[in-house]
């Protein structure tokens, strides 16, 4: 796997533990999601990565304390 940019540049980790599956995002020195990964059972994972995914390519700078909350869905627009 080619990364974007090189990890020493990314600037932030995010944890998200959801239901089903605990979310990871990856944040840049500007705060845009760059990355985003999951852990738990097969099929939640594949359904709670998702919007993650979305965000990744999305460019979005969301704010690190409502990625974080698991009472925000991520599928709601997550900009500062």
């Amino acid at each position: 796997m080619e990364a974007a940019e090189p990890l020493r540049s990314l600037a932030r980790s995010i944890a998200l533990a959801v239901v089903s599956a605990r979310l990871y995002f990856r944040l840049d020195r500007e705060g845009r999601v760059v990355a985003a990964s999951a852990v738990g059972p097969d099929s939640s994972v594949a359904r709670d990565i998702r919007p993650g995914e979305m965000l990744t390519g999305s460019c979005v700078t969301p704010d690190p304390a409502r990625l974080a909350d698991p009472s925000i869905p991520l599928k709601r627009p997550l900009r500062s």
